[in-house]
């Protein structure tokens, strides 16, 4: 997914060139009602789908994304990219840490509204510059394929993840 933040093409130029990804935790104190409106939905729990995806499933996916499941599905980049936070990027996953890896693991704030390195760090009058407020369905498509999500429809699915607003 951080792949795909960096494609849409609607992010912040700064914080997109320098910003690192911080993990969900740091989003969290500051936005405690998006954040809980997140955690019960399907992107909160992306890893453990991905984890405990069932063989069948996950043979038909790959073959519909005609991606080569090596191993497992945690354990194929294609797969991978889409179930975790700025995938290979910096402060992204994986990390060295175990518990910094959590806090990226899932699609978690980070992979729709870029790193928040940056936002964290500005002073308050200036936090909105760095960080992507404008979330377009160009972003969501990169993971929501025609393959893997027939029926996406960005309106009606934009309200289902950020049921309140930011």
């Amino acid at each position: 997914a951080g792949t795909a933040f960096k494609a849409d093409g609607k992010a912040p130029a700064a914080a997109a060139k320098a910003a690192e990804y911080v993990g969900v935790n740091k989003c969290k104190m500051c936005h405690i009602k998006q954040h809980k409106a997140w955690a019960v939905t399907p992107h909160a729990m992306a890893w453990a789908g991905l984890k405990n995806a069932d063989p069948k499933k996950a043979a038909e996916m790959s073959a519909a994304l005609k991606v080569e499941i090596k191993g497992s599905p945690t354990a194929t980049d294609a797969c991978v990219t889409c179930h975790v936070t700025g995938f290979q990027l910096a402060g992204g996953y994986p990390q060295a840490d175990s518990t910094k890896t959590a806090l990226v693991a899932n699609v978690t704030c980070e992979a729709c509204h870029g790193p928040g390195s940056l936002h964290v760090s500005a002073p308050m009058a200036e936090k909105k510059k760095f960080i992507n407020r404008a979330v377009t369905a160009n972003l969501c498509t990169q993971c929501h394929t025609s393959a893997t999500s027939p029926k996406f429809d960005f309106a009606v699915m934009s309200k289902k993840v950020h049921p309140v607003a930011s």
